[in-house]
């Protein structure tokens, strides 16, 4: 939706959770509020107050459209504020889709589409944080860059329009047209090369390996700056509340989603359980369980190898083993968390960062 204006509807439950949260995290009450609950029940209550505006926005979208489609870690959409446009970067797929139903399709014609959908592809990180459903809502102001969303060149933009798929169904409010825009193959490689200096200069300062950096944020979010999931993950690392709390009271939009900072929390949250997994003997072991514990947390890791919580227990065990024995423990036992596969995927992009 348009930042300036929300559906009525919402208005109640969006200025509460304006405040709300607010309150919470904004620097000037922190120590009020940290008074009241512990930072994890701050967390927490920011997570909770997350997941209901989601659930509150699925509702309403419900009436609209099918299947509902919302923002994740490497998806992002935004709605008109009448709900009858959508549109859509898919970051896992490279794909941009816009979708026009109703009365926003009969007031469509070919030049304005083109404009749209052109608009749409050049647009920066400010612009697309205000035009998302609950981000400015729950985060406050955007980061200050001229950030690209898609990282495109203008002759890119130029050229994408032409290639588009268009289609026609019915909607549950009239007819649907959608057009579906293929980005190039090297689009990915963009982003991730408009990120890597920065990566690289903040992963030295701490000690930490690029490749590594490099190789959680194309697993996370596929270098989607606005990324965030119902679990109130967010940002290019998809830090969690917890996560970035321990770095920053300031649980703010323009901090968490500018790129040098949630880069910045993210490598500090690595350097710390590269610290914690530092008895670990062999560097690739180590590698693993620093890659599982940021998927999962330390506790779990350490589950793994003893049955327990108790990570001074599972060092010694852990390093009776090779590295590839590890892995399969790893993957065997943290694939209902979804962490075994985690780690593969990210280790595979190590070595991939590692070449470059």
């Amino acid at each position: 939706m348009e930042y300036s204006t929300r559906q009525s509807l919402w208005r109640t439950l969006q200025y509460q959770l304006f405040i709300i949260s607010s309150v919470a995290f904004s620097s000037s009450a922190a120590s009020d509020f940290l008074d009241m609950f512990s930072a994890d029940q701050a967390h927490q209550q920011f997570t909770q107050l997350y997941q209901a505006k989601v659930q509150g926005q699925h509702e309403e979208l419900v009436k609209f459209w099918q299947p509902v489609e919302s923002d994740q870690a490497k998806l992002w959409v935004t709605y008109s504020d009448d709900l009858l446009i959508k549109r859509v970067v898919d970051f896992e797929h490279e794909q941009v889709r816009l979708s026009y139903q109703g009365q926003a399709l009969v007031k469509v014609t070919p030049l304005s589409l083109q404009r749209d959908v052109e608009r749409f592809l050049r647009i920066n990180l400010v612009s697309a944080y205000n035009m998302d459903d609950l981000l400015p809502l729950l985060l406050g102001d955007a980061p200050k860059l001229n950030q690209s969303l898609l990282n495109l060149t203008p002759s890119q933009v130029r050229s994408l329009y032409p290639s588009a798929e268009l289609y026609r169904n019915k909607g549950i409010a009239g007819d649907v047209l959608t057009i579906i825009i293929n980005l190039p193959v090297e689009s990915l490689r963009q982003r991730a090369e408009s990120i890597q200096p920065t990566v690289v200069r903040l992963a030295q300062a701490s000690n930490v390996s690029p490749a590594l950096v490099m190789a959680i944020i194309h697993q996370q979010s596929a270098f989607n700056f606005l990324a965030n999931t119902s679990q109130a993950s967010l940002g290019l690392m998809l830090l969690t509340p917890q996560q970035a709390g321990e770095q920053t009271d300031e649980l703010e939009g323009k901090v968490i989603f500018d790129p040098e900072y949630n880069v910045k929390y993210g490598i500090k949250q690595l350097a710390q359980l590269e610290q914690e997994f530092s008895s670990i003997d062999d560097l690739q072991a180590r590698q693993l369980c620093v890659i599982a514990a940021f998927r999962v947390g330390t506790n779990e890791v350490a589950r793994v190898f003893t049955g327990r919580t108790s990570l001074p227990q599972a060092v010694p065990l852990i390093n009776q083993l090779s590295a590839r024995q590890v892995q399969g423990q790893l993957s065997n036992q943290l694939h209902k968390l979804n962490g075994g596969e985690y780690v593969r995927q990210v280790s595979d992009l190590v070595a991939l960062y590692d070449e470059n």
